[in-house]
């Protein structure tokens, strides 16, 4: 039998030649692609020849890229300035001599202006971006992506500026050329061996375990906080091979440093411990990292020696806190801060608010909360929070109109981007002030401050009284008393510094 060797495709209409790879069924995901597809630019099969293989090993590039074969190249400051050079050198060489109408030009600056207005240069240059990169050969890791989309945006500004100079027939030496460092060439990516990912060691301990969707979830959660701390991108990068025990020990320590509960600590390394213990069974990984790491009476010891397990922020904390979210661009880190210090509920009530839970009844603007199918802590915990007044002003209301019905107003790991948000950025690491708990802790507090009856705290709040007349009728959900709940929101304080 003879092999057929791959060769160009000819396109049955226009007759040029293309290259095409089909992307392996289980990398389309990565690649978000099912077949790798590039014109080869010419007519002629001799030409479509020559031109195959530069084709055939950027695609084999990509492919490598998604099986974690290849290490994006990292460009430095000087490399960055220079290759979006070349390309403005390349472009100014190409069009000066024959210059379009200054007005297309104009009408370029203008989109730009409006681009860059609107934060979205990357996306204004992503078609020249992808072209230039494709040309060098080059894969490129996220942060060199960002800072070669954002300096080639402005050579695209410059660029402009100097070709309505030549359509004006100014044909001055152009002195930016000269300031341009030498773009010395293509940087190879180097091939590593790698090892599981954390997504494949959970994928394969949930094959062998059969667990509950929830059970997954939570044990993948725990997986991404261990991420998180080891400063992997993600799951999916995060390299079982490169962590040691010392890495997770350390993870157990920042956790409660931050001000975790023990029990929580525990719930976490266990899910970490199960997965990474299948994973050295089924000898995915040379050595376990979570072994012996999981020190319950250790842990427990620790809680009981804690006074109270959590206190309210104080003023100038909440004040910081809130302060530095109004001027957050991520809707996590803008308004689940300030939803935690203006309904009581817990972040994650909150985190899982789509916005058809924003709703209005009786002329007051309500977060339902448990109401459709959201998990949340018991009985009570089913409820509809006011929204205070000053949430409506800062614009949570009309971001939560902005998104469709369905639509979920935050992401999914929100509330541990919020926690370490707080303990990090912010500062706040006193582990008696949970990140966003100590938020329920400061709403009761300014309640009693304010005069609002504990049974009216508690239907805002969703605290279950044990008291034997409070189980009879439909409490506060009785929407002829929504609006004593609405009387008692309005009276909640808003710090002075803030208005």
């Amino acid at each position: 039998m003879v092999l057929r060797m791959p060769s160009p495709m000819k396109h049955p209409d226009t007759g040029v030649y293309w290259f095409r790879k089909v992307v392996p069924a289980h990398l389309r995901g990565a690649v978000g692609k099912r077949e790798i597809k590039k014109s080869l630019a010419t007519k002629d099969p001799r030409e479509a020849k020559q031109r195959y293989p530069a084709a055939a090993e950027e695609a084999d590039r990509i492919i490598a890229l998604a099986e974690g074969r290849v290490v994006p190249a990292h460009l430095s400051h000087q490399q960055v300035i220079a290759l979006a050079g070349e390309w403005y050198r390349e472009k100014l060489a190409k069009y000066e001599a024959n210059p379009a109408d200054e007005d297309q030009y104009d009408v370029l600056l203008s989109l730009a202006a409006d681009a860059d207005e609107d934060g979205r240069r990357g996306a204004f240059v992503k078609r020249f971006l992808d072209r230039l990169l494709e040309a060098k050969g080059l894969i490129i890791d996220t942060a060199s992506h960002e800072a070669l989309a954002d300096r080639l945006f402005w050579e695209g500004v410059r660029l402009c500026n100097t070709l309505i100079l030549r359509t004006r027939g100014d044909y001055t030496p152009d002195p930016h050329l000269a300031s341009l460092p030498k773009w010395e060439g293509a940087i190879v990516s180097k091939a590593v061996e790698r090892g599981a990912s954390f997504d494949e060691l959970v994928e394969a301990w949930a094959l062998n375990a059969n667990p509950t969707p929830t059970v997954k979830t939570n044990y993948a959660r725990h997986m991404r906080l261990l991420a998180i701390h080891l400063g992997f991108t993600s799951t999916a990068d995060a390299d079982a091979s490169k962590v040691a025990r010392r890495d997770v020990l350390a993870f157990k320590e920042a956790e409660l440093r931050a001000g975790k509960a023990p029990k929580t600590v525990v719930t976490e390394l266990s899910g970490i411990s199960a997965v990474f213990t299948h994973a050295y069974q089924t000898e995915k990984i040379a050595s376990n990292p979570a072994s012996k790491v999981l020190d319950i009476a250790a842990l427990r010891a620790a809680r009981r020696r804690g006074e109270k397990p959590r206190y309210p922020y104080s003023p100038d904390e909440a004040v910081r806190i809130l302060q530095a979210a109004r001027v957050e661009a991520d809707a996590d880190l803008r308004w689940l801060p300030w939803l935690c210090a203006f309904t009581g509920a817990r972040i994650s009530e909150v985190a899982t608010a789509r916005s058809k839970d924003i709703h209005e009844l009786a002329g007051a603007w309500f977060i339902g909360i448990g109401l459709e199918g959201q998990q949340v802590k018991a009985g009570a915990s089913r409820r509809r929070v006011p929204l205070h007044p000053v949430l409506v002003s800062e614009g949570f209301l009309a971001y939560a109109q902005s998104k469709a019905a369905d639509e979920r107003l935050f992401s999914s790991w929100a509330g541990d981007k919020v926690a370490r948000w707080i303990r990090g950025p912010l500062g706040i690491a006193d582990p008696k002030k949970g990140p966003s708990h100590s938020w329920r802790h400061r709403f009761e507090d300014e309640g009693r401050a304010a005069g609002i009856e504990e049974e009216i705290r508690d239907a805002l709040a969703g605290h279950k009284n044990h008291r034997i007349g409070r189980e009879y009728g439909h409490g506060y959900t009785d929407p002829r008393l929504l609006h004593r709940l609405v009387e008692a929101m309005n009276k909640i304080p808003v710090p002075a510094s803030l208005i």
